[in-house]
């Protein structure tokens, strides 16, 4: 098996969710991870998260068709891993001139903008959750892309114009609790 090969591997077992591939990611990456986050004001918990978040990352750019490995797995991923520890330090106002190391990645614009995505997604979500049950499984089935007719039927709710007044009203729940929290503004 040759290096480009063995580095697919890990691509495959991400997408597969391939348990064993994945506890060797942790195992040969993770002391690098630790160091990195370490000498940048983190501690070993952070590397953790780090690891688990950059993970995700590498699971859903694998997942898209046009996805290339264009350098080793670990380079893109320690990549991935700086990018995400980056963001945590600057999202916790952390005093760091720069991250100590030196393997950068081509599209580091990229993962960038995808971190801010699924910070953003995250949030809506921690929000979308402090709803009512209700409110939560109406507006999921909306933003599901179900039709009116669908949503009623699906949650046996009295008719159509019912269902659009309540769609209404939790989303104005939904925008007073997004527009309440402090860190609203930093997903503008």
């Amino acid at each position: 098996m040759n290096k480009k090969d063995k580095d697919y591997k890990y691509i495959k077992g991400l997408i597969e969710h391939d348990y064993q591939i994945i506890e060797e990611i942790y195992a040969k990456y993770s002391k690098a991870i630790v160091k990195l986050t370490r000498q940048n004001n983190g501690t070993k918990e952070d590397a953790k998260d780090v690891i688990q978040e950059s993970l995700v990352i590498v699971y859903q750019k694998a997942k898209k068709p046009d996805f290339k490995l264009t350098s080793s797995f670990f380079s893109y991923f320690y990549g991935i891993c700086r990018n995400v520890w980056w963001r945590t330090l600057r999202k916790n106002k952390t005093k760091t001139t720069a991250i100590e190391g030196d393997i950068l990645l081509i599209d580091d614009i990229n993962i960038s903008e995808e971190l801010s995505n699924k910070e953003r997604y995250d949030f809506y979500l921690t929000k979308l959750n402090k709803l009512g049950e209700g409110c939560y499984k109406l507006l999921q089935l909306h933003f599901d892309g179900k039709k009116i007719k669908e949503i009623v039927q699906i949650m046996g709710l009295s008719g159509e114009r019912y269902a659009s007044t309540r769609k209404h009203k939790c989303k104005k729940q939904l925008i007073k609790l997004i527009e309440k929290d402090p860190n609203f503004s930093d997903f503008l």
